[in-house]
């Protein structure tokens, strides 16, 4: 199974470093296989990324099979960044993740 994966800057205006990433995303292709009989498609997730670079406020926007969201949840929840900053201030930031699934 090939996963495709982008991360990509949703609302960042006047970020003057965004965030990177620490620890990447990590989707186990063993669970999605055992989660759904369909494996292709694609998910997309909303999440906040707070002033210490830890993933909050998970939200699954788009999927194409449901029981797939708790295995996205935890794989975005175990990532970490380093914070964006604005004006030299670490600042809460928006990220939207594309997950394609092949």
């Amino acid at each position: 199974m090939l996963l495709n994966i982008i991360l990509a800057a949703n609302t960042m205006m006047g970020v003057t470093k965004e965030p990177k990433v620490i620890r990447d995303f990590y989707l186990n292709t063993d669970e999605v296989i055992q989660t759904v009989e369909e494996s292709r498609g694609r998910v997309l997730v909303n999440f906040i990324i707070d002033k210490k670079g830890k993933v909050g406020k998970i939200h699954v926007v788009d999927t194409f099979d449901i029981r797939l969201n708790p295995v996205v949840r935890k794989a975005v929840r175990d990532m970490k960044f380093s914070p964006a900053f604005q004006n030299g201030t670490p600042v809460e930031v928006r990220y939207s993740l594309p997950i394609v699934v092949k």
